[in-house]
């Protein structure tokens, strides 16, 4: 959420050394589907294919419905909303592509499920075949939105598949492939570089996502290793805050960063000024929808 963070704010746009996270913030996103499909064999596991829906929507709709309807609010009070026109789009935040892409993914999961778990790898491969193919299909040309964001859908659909494919199917690590970590470390700096070829010249984000899905797991590795570290040095709060009110933090965020940050003309100074505001607004209604929110569902648990 951090990364997602930090690559959707426009003051870091020019920064050498923060637009690192500009440019592999999508990572981010790789690495929040990969664990969504983890943890949805879980789920699925636990819970009857009725239930897992009815936990889902729990999940996504208040706070969706909630954050919607405060940004049209927002809108009307002068505010730009960047994205879509479509009033439902807007008030069920549908118009954000991850939304959009996980509702999707929710509702393929237990046929996803049941298929990977009776042929395995030649689903994964399939569903990266079918990523690979979807590229070449001219989808931005729709003037339906939902049409002309399947794209975004089919390109990050292998790296959740994986994630589930990887709880039914776990790979055994012996500790002599621990010596290969040099290498793994090497491939994913080559990883890095060609990225950056391909972000410069525009390659379609499929080729990009499909790479990139190899190094996930290992990036997934090495950010445990970084929550270790945090709550040696008594930090893992903050990666705490950050995973409680991811969906809300996803949901504000980049509309704020818009509003706020939209005028190129600003100085150096009031930019930093309002970037920190942005961040600070961020993270409060952040907080705010979450405490809402539950509270609504507290509610109707005692009724």
């Amino acid at each position: 959420m951090i990364t997602i963070m930090l690559g959707h704010q426009p003051f870091f746009y020019e920064s050498h050394f923060v637009g690192f996270f500009h440019i592999y913030g999508s990572w981010g996103v790789d690495l929040f589907l990969f664990v969504s499909g983890f943890g949805i064999v879980h789920s699925l596991r636990k819970n009857s294919i009725k239930q897992f829906y009815k936990n889902r929507a729990i999940r996504l709709l208040p706070a969706c419905l909630i954050v919607g309807c405060l940004k049209y609010i927002l809108t009307l009070c002068g505010f730009v909303e960047f994205a879509s026109s479509n009033l439902i789009l807007l008030l069920t935040n549908v118009y954000l592509w991850y939304i959009y892409a996980i509702i999707v993914y929710y509702i393929l999961s237990p046929w996803l499920y049941s298929a990977l778990e009776r042929y395995g790898v030649i689903v994964l491969v399939s569903v990266c075949v079918l990523s690979f193919l979807c590229s070449f299909v001219p989808f931005y040309r729709s003037p339906y939105y939902l049409i002309n964001h399947i794209g975004w859908l089919t390109a990050r659909l292998p790296i959740f598949v994986l994630g589930m494919y990887v709880v039914l199917h776990p790979l055994r690590i012996k500790l002599q492939y621990i010596i290969g970590g040099g290498v793994i470390i090497f491939v994913i700096a080559a990883i890095l570089k060609l990225t950056t070829i391909m972000v410069r010249f525009k390659w379609n984000v499929p080729y990009l996502n499909l790479l990139v899905m190899l190094s996930t797991p290992m990036l997934c590795i090495v950010a445990g290793k970084i929550s270790h570290i945090a709550s040696y040095i008594k930090l893992d709060s903050v990666i705490t805050f950050f995973g409680k009110y991811s969906l809300e933090l996803y949901l504000w965020h980049e509309f704020i960063y818009w509003n706020l940050l939209k005028n190129d003309s600003t100085s150096t100074l009031d930019l930093r000024l309002m970037a920190t505001i942005a961040v600070v607004s961020s993270i409060t209604l952040a907080i705010v929808t979450k405490n809402c929110v539950d509270a609504m569902l507290c509610r109707v648990k005692l009724r």
